[in-house]
């Protein structure tokens, strides 16, 4: 995974600030903060498959089990993502 780097996203008029980072091979942490505040709105555990560590076992479902290959979690977090995580946590204040 890339080195990390904060992010910003704007998200129904209100600008947050956002930061990924592996937590182990099968885990990625995202983490959320409004602009210019320090307390995280979102602080949660996404699950990722990276294919580049997983491909031996990727490769012998894709092989010999295709309908197992969508267990994978491959997706990493995109901004669409983080911004319905955003929409959520705001509904639940």
């Amino acid at each position: 995974m890339p080195k990390q780097r904060v992010r910003r996203i704007v998200v129904d008029g209100e600008a947050y600030l956002w930061r990924v980072r592996r937590v182990d091979p099968q885990w990625l942490a995202v983490r959320v903060w409004r602009d210019g505040e320090r307390v995280p709105v979102v602080d949660t555990r996404i699950p990722f498959d990276d294919p580049w560590v997983n491909y031996p076992v990727m490769l012998l479902a894709a092989r010999h089990a295709p309908e197992r290959l969508d267990n994978f979690a491959r997706e990493p977090v995109s901004p669409e993502q983080v911004a319905n995580l955003i929409r959520a946590s705001a509904s639940q204040e």
